[in-house]
C-alpha cells in the first residue's frame, strides 16, 4: 500500500475524516477522492462499518489503521462495529439496517474524532457520502465543518431536490406513467426517474435515506460532486443557482493527474481481490473486447444470464464478463467460446476499461461505471435495473449519445431474449451506429481528460476546496502576524465555518501583535462557535494569556474547569500558562494547586509561580519556593532571578541576597555580563525573616544593588511563559 508514516508526522497535516454508506459504489468515489486530498498535502482517514472492513481487509491485506504517505499527505483506514454481528439475520431488513446504522454510528464516529483528538491530530472537516446524512448532524455538534460527496449525477441530484421540495410533478399512485420535465433537462419518462421516488418501488428506504440528505443540505459547507461541468453544463449551472450551497464538481474523480504517483493504484477498497485479466487483454486486437459487468450489489435472474450467455455466443465477440456465484454459464458455454472469452469474479475494473482492446462495455449504468467509461472514451451497451441506472441510462443514450440500449429497467419485467443480447452488441461494435457512438466516446474522453488537467473545472474546484480546508488556517495565521486583523477576520468568516486551527491561528497572531481587544473579541466568537471538546493544549494556553491580561478570574475558571474536563490539566504548557492566569488575577491558593499537580516543570513553571509570588508580595513563600527549586535541581534562568533578588528587595533580606547573587555569579561565570558590584556596608536581618538554610549564610563577597530595578519589567517571566514562540510551535495532546 506505501510506506508507514511516523507518529509524528501526523501532526503536522489539516486532517480530514470521511465516513461512507457500506456499499462498493459508495465506498469507491470515497476513497478516490481520499486519496486525491491525500497527495494534496492533507491527512485522511476513511472509515466505514466493519461489515465492509473485514472485506476489504482481506482483498487488500490491510493490517492495521495506521496512515500511509501517499503524495505530499498520507491516507488509513479505520472501521467500526454497527452493532450487529456479521451474520445477524436482521442484516436483510435493510429498512432496519439503516436504523440501526443511524443509532450506532452517532456515537461511534463522535468516539472516532475523539480519539483522533487525543491522538493530536484533531479532524478539521467531515465528509459523508448519501444514505448517511446524519453525519452532518454529528459534523455539526461537534463544531467541525462538513462537506457531502454526491457519488451519482447532477441531473439525479436535481431530480431529488425537485421531488423534496415538491417543484415539479412526479409519478404518484394515482398517475404512475407520469412523465416528469426539469430544467435543463430532456423530459424524462416514468421508468426514467431514478426509481427510488417511484410510489411503487420496492426500495422506499433508500428513497428517504438519500431524500434525508436534502433535509440536511444547508449543514455542509459544500457539496462536491463526482461529475464534470462539461458534461452537465446546463444542469449543474441551474442547480448551483437554486440552492444556497455551493457545488463544486470535481469529477471524474478516478481520472488522476497524470504526475500523481504509482502507489495511488496500490491503495483499494474492493470488497473482493481482483482476478489477474490483464494479460489476456494483452492478447487481444485493438478494440475487439467487450466488457460485461454488472456492479457489486445487481443480482440477475439465472434465466437472464443463460440469454446473455447464448447471445454472446451468437455475436461472436472476444469478451470479459464479471460474473459471481451463485450464478453459472450453459453447459458447455466455456469450451465453446475458447479463449475468445474470459469470466472472472472481480476486475480491476479502471485498468479494463483504460485497456486498449476494449471495444464496448454491457453495464447496469451505476453512476462510477457510467463515469469510468465516459471518461475513459469507451462506448455502452445499457442494461439498467434500478434507482439512479435507470436515469443514468438515459442520458448515456440520448444526451451524452454513447450508449446503445438493451433494456429499461427492473420494472420492464422481462427477460431479454438472446437475440436482442446479440443485436445489440452487434450494433455497438460494428457499423455506422458504432462509429457514431465511438466518436462521441472520444470526445468526452479528451473532455474528461481536460477537466482534471491543471487550469480545467474539476483540477480548480478541487483545489479550490483543499484550500478552504487546508490554507485557509495558514492563510489567518500570517494575516494575523502580518497585523492584518481585517484580512484575518475575512478568511476566518468565509465559508467553511472556522474550526478550532483557524481561531487558534488568529489568537495566536493577535496575542503576539498585543491587539488585545481584538484577541478578546476573537476569544468570545470562538466560545461560541467551537464546542470545548475540540479545545486543545493551544487553545488553552491562548485563553488563559487573554484572562491573565484581562485579571478576567471569572473566565479564567471556566477556562480552567474546561481544561480539566479535556484532561490537559497535566500538560507542561497548559499547566504554565494557567500557573501564570492565576497569579495575575491574584488567586494564589488555586495557583498553588495548579502548580502542585503539575508531574512535570521547567524554568518557565517556577517562574510563572515565583513572579505571581512577587507580584502579590508574597516574598517569603517565593523564597521557600526557589529553595524546592534548587533542591529539585531546576536550573535557573535570569528572569528567575530577577524574581528572586526582588523578593529579597522587598523582605530587606540582605542574607538571601547576597547567597542569590553568589548564584548568579556562578551561573553567569562564562558568560559576558559583569553583574559583581562592590559591597556595601552590612545591613542588618529584617525582623521575622527566617534564616537562610544551610548552604546560605551570609558571605562576603557581592550585593546585586541596582542590577535590576525593584519592580522587573513584566515580560521577564510573563512573555517566557505565554509567548507564541514558545508555544505554538508545539503539538499538544488533546
Amino acid at each position: 500500500m506505501g510506506s508507514k508514516v511516523h507518529s509524528d508526522e501526523t501532526l503536522n497535516c489539516m486532517h480530514v475524516f470521511m465516513l461512507s454508506f457500506p456499499g462498493q459504489g459508495h465506498v469507491n468515489p470515497l476513497l478516490r477522492l481520499g486519496k486525491q486530498l491525500a497527495y494534496s498535502g492533507l491527512f485522511v482517514t476513511l472509515s466505514a462499518p466493519e461489515l465492509v472492513g473485514s472485506k476489504i481487509r482481506k482483498a487488500n491485506n490491510i493490517t492495521d489503521d495506521e496512515p500511509v504517505r501517499l503524495g505530499r499527505g498520507m491516507i488509513r483506514f479505520e472501521f467500526f462495529n454497527d452493532g450487529w454481528d456479521i451474520n445477524d439475520p436482521k442484516r436483510h431488513d435493510l429498512d432496519a439496517y439503516m436504523a440501526q446504522l443511524e443509532l450506532v454510528g452517532r456515537e461511534k464516529l463522535k468516539w472516532m474524532i475523539r480519539k483522533q483528538d487525543e491522538m493530536g491530530r484533531p479532524v478539521s472537516c467531515l465528509i459523508n457520502n448519501p444514505f448517511i446524512p446524519w453525519v452532518s448532524d454529528v459534523a455539526e455538534s461537534l463544531g467541525i465543518p462538513s462537506a457531502m460527496l454526491w457519488i451519482q449525477s447532477c441531473a439525479c441530484f436535481s431530480a431529488y431536490y425537485h421531488y423534496y421540495h415538491n417543484l415539479v410533478s412526479f409519478p404518484s399512485e394515482n398517475e404512475p406513467k407520469n412523465d416528469v420535465e426539469l430544467p435543463f433537462m430532456p423530459s424524462l419518462r416514468y421508468d426514467e426517474v431514478p426509481s427510488f421516488l417511484h410510489p411503487r418501488t420496492p426500495y422506499h428506504f433508500l428513497g428517504s435515506a438519500i431524500l434525508g440528505q436534502f433535509k440536511n443540505l444547508s449543514k455542509p459547507f459544500c457539496i462536491l460532486m463526482d461529475t464534470f461541468q462539461e458534461l452537465e453544463e446546463g444542469i449543474i449551472e441551474y442547480m448551483e443557482k437554486l440552492i444556497s450551497t455551493p457545488i463544486k464538481t470535481i469529477g471524474p474523480l478516478f481520472k488522476k493527474e497524470k504526475n500523481i504517483i504509482s502507489s495511488h493504484e496500490s491503495i483499494r477498497v474492493d470488497f473482493m481481490a481482483a482476478e489477474n485479466c490483464i494479460e489476456w487483454l494483452d492478447s487481444k486486437p485493438l478494440k475487439s473486447v467487450v466488457y460485461i459487468s454488472f456492479g457489486s450489489i445487481i443480482h440477475l435472474k439465472q434465466e437472464q444470464i443463460d440469454e446473455i450467455a447464448f447471445g454472446l455466443l451468437g455475436s461472436e465477440v472476444s469478451f470479459l464478463w464479471v460474473l459471481r456465484p451463485p450464478h453459472v454459464v450453459p453447459l458447455g458455454f466455456l469450451e465453446e467460446v475458447g479463449d475468445k472469452g474470459k469470466i472472472v469474479q472481480w476486475s480491476p475494473q479502471e485498468e479494463v476499461l483504460a485497456h486498449p482492446s476494449m471495444s464496448c462495455f454491457v453495464t447496469h449504468c451505476g453512476w462510477n461505471s457510467t463515469m469510468e467509461a465516459v471518461a475513459s472514451g469507451v462506448p455502452v451497451v445499457v442494461f439498467p435495473q434500478w434507482g439512479d441506472q435507470v436515469t443514468n441510462a438515459k442520458f448515456l443514450v440520448d444526451v451524452f449519445s454513447v450508449g446503445i440500449r438493451m433494456c429499461r429497467g427492473e420494472a420492464e419485467g422481462r427477460v431479454v431474449p438472446r437475440d436482442e443480447v446479440e443485436r445489440c452488441l452487434r450494433e455497438a461494435t460494428s457499423g455506422p451506429e458504432a462509429t457514431r457512438i465511438k466518436e462521441n466516446a472520444v470526445k468526452w474522453k479528451k473532455a474528461a481528460e481536460a477537466t482534471v488537467a491543471e487550469g480545467g473545472s474539476s483540477y480548480k474546484n478541487m483545489q479550490s476546496f483543499v484550500d478552504e480546508v487546508y490554507v485557509k488556517n495558514a492563510l489567518v495565521y500570517m494575516y494575523s502576524m502580518c497585523s492584518d486583523v481585517e484580512g484575518a477576520f475575512w478568511v476566518l468568516n468565509s465559508p467553511p465555518k472556522s474550526d478550532i486551527c483557524s481561531y487558534n491561528s488568529v489568537l495566536n497572531g493577535l496575542l503576539d501583535q498585543d491587539d488585545m481587544t481584538e484577541a478578546l473579541y476573537t476569544l468570545h466568537k470562538m466560545v461560541a462557535d467551537c464546542e470545548f471538546e475540540e479545545w486543545d493544549g493551544i487553545t488553552c494556553v491562548n485563553v488563559s494569556r487573554v484572562c491573565a491580561r484581562f485579571k478576567d478570574l471569572c473566565s479564567g475558571k471556566q477556562a480552567h474547569s474546561r481544561i480539566l474536563k479535556r484532561g490537559l490539566d497535566s500538560d507542561l504548557f497548559v499547566g504554565s500558562s494557567t500557573v501564570d492566569m492565576y497569579g495575575k488575577c491574584g488567586e494564589i491558593l488555586s495557583m498553588r494547586k495548579v502548580f502542585d499537580v503539575l508531574q512535570t516543570k521547567n524554568v518557565v513553571t517556577w517562574t510563572a509561580i515565583l513572579t505571581a509570588y512577587l507580584q502579590n508580595e508574597c516574598f517569603e513563600e517565593a523564597l521557600k519556593l526557589f529553595l524546592e527549586m534548587a533542591h529539585d535541581n531546576v536550573e535557573s534562568n535570569e528572569y528567575t532571578f530577577a524574581v528572586l533578588l526582588n523578593s529579597c528587595a522587598g523582605m530587606s533580606a540582605l542574607g538571601y541576597g547576597n547567597s542569590l547573587h553568589a548564584r548568579v555569579k556562578k551561573a553567569y561565570s562564562d558568560k559576558s555580563r559583569d553583574y559583581t558590584i562592590p559591597v556595601p556596608p552590612p545591613v542588618q536581618q529584617a525582623p521575622g525573616v527566617p534564616t537562610p538554610a544551610a548552604g546560605w549564610q551570609n558571605s562576603p563577597g557581592t550585593f546585586p544593588g541596582q542590577v535590576y530595578a525593584s519592580n522587573p519589567h513584566p515580560a521577564y517571566a510573563t512573555s517566557t511563559i505565554v509567548s507564541t514562540k514558545c508555544v505554538s510551535r508545539c503539538r499538544f495532546t488533546s
